[in-house]
């Protein structure tokens, strides 16, 4: 699925200088580069979608192919370090009632006094320190409380907790269990899955660096495996 030139005309500047960073950071995934390109630039021009938040991706491609740089890499760009971004190991959500990490847990849990990870403070980290030593982007400055959050292997998550996930994708804020509201409208949320791995192994490393998009059966067969998992 490629970009047509014309669709950017009235954005093309900015999308080029996205498009850039990523380039000058990461050699293949020509597509997922374009497709954070086209958000950021959206983004930028309040082009997005009004409800949920700005973009929700999904990067199911196996270990070693570049998943985390792209996010380490939209970190660097919005809030001026890698690291500036809400990472989420889903084997912390294998059980149902481990959603308490994200949105706060009851006072008789063990998470009780940790903050969660949707929390004001966690969330918005990133743009508070960004804001402080001066290094956000111009997008992250015109959009306000951006937010990069990231779920890694989502495949490993609780069936329960995914559905939950799911539905939250449609709303503009989440109401923690202590209350708090927040608000996701500025953020970007990104899967990341290997649940493609075993089906990619015999697969050209063409599809698994996005170097050809022109190997169909392999593409095929690896969406089928996505499928068979996530609709349980």
């Amino acid at each position: 699925m490629g970009i047509e030139r014309k669709e950017l005309s009235f954005r093309w500047p900015l999308y080029e200088e996205v498009l850039a960073h990523y380039n000058k950071r990461i050699i293949w995934q020509s597509l997922a580069k374009e497709t954070m390109a086209k958000v950021l630039s959206d983004a930028y021009q309040d082009f997005n979608k009004k409800n949920g938040p700005l973009s929700v991706l999904f990067f199911k491609w196996p270990t070693w192919v570049g998943k985390s740089e792209i996010v380490k890499q939209t970190g660097e760009l919005l809030f001026g370090d890698s690291k500036d971004i809400v990472r989420i190991d889903c084997d912390q959500l294998k059980q149902s009632h481990e959603d308490a990490i994200l949105f706060w847990a009851p006072p008789w849990y063990v998470w009780y006094n940790a903050p969660a990870k949707f929390s004001w403070v966690n969330l918005y980290a990133s743009y508070k320190l960004g804001e402080k030593l001066d290094t956000l982007h111009k997008i992250a400055r015109k959009r306000k409380h951006m937010a990069v959050i990231v779920f890694e292997e989502i495949e490993k998550a609780h069936p329960q907790v995914i559905q939950g996930l799911l539905k939250m994708m449609e709303e503009d804020e989440v109401t923690l269990k202590n209350g708090e509201v927040v608000y996701l409208w500025n953020s970007i949320i990104i899967f990341t899955s290997n649940v493609w791995e075993k089906a990619s192994q015999d697969a050209p490393k063409s599809v698994w660096f996005g170097k050809n998009n022109s190997d169909e059966e392999y593409k095929k067969k690896m969406s089928e495996t996505c499928k068979k998992r996530f609709n349980k």
